[in-house]
Formats: structure tokens, sequence, C-alpha cells
């Protein structure tokens, strides 16, 4: 890996660990479980629990009648 793709990644890194403490005491109906973090096999690997609908992409994608609007103001509330 080059040097400026290395500190790139590595700046990443940074910022999503600290993004780690707000994330586990996160609690909505419209946002997934954080389960904690694994660092074994790469730097920094986010775990969720698995949604049966997927992301939102996959959710539009499955559902095309559905309303953007409606969508965007479930994550809003």
């Amino acid at each position: 890996m080059c040097s400026r793709r290395r500190r790139l990644f590595t700046l990443a890194s940074q910022i999503l660990w600290k993004f780690v403490p707000i994330w586990r005491k996160l609690n909505h109906p419209n946002v997934t479980v954080f389960q904690g973090v694994n660092t074994e096999r790469f730097q920094l690997a986010l775990i969720y629990n698995w949604e049966e609908n997927g992301n939102i992409m996959q959710y539009m994608r499955s559902h095309p009648n559905t309303s953007r609007l409606t969508l965007v103001r479930l994550f809003v509330t």
C-alpha cells in the first residue's frame, strides 16, 4: 500500500474510532443495533446486527413503490 493511501486509511480509522462510543449508546427504532468492533482481520471492522431487508438501497430496489419521503421521515424523526 502506498504511503498516501496508508495515511488516508489510518486517518479514516482514527475518525471511526471516535464514533464508536457514540454508536454504542445510540438507541433508535430505525437504526440497527451496534454490536462492537473487530480488529483481528482488518484495522477496524464495525459489527452490526443482520437486518432482514438489507440496507436502504436494497430495500428501495425490492420495494419500488415505497415513498422515499416516508423513508426519510422515518430516519429523521
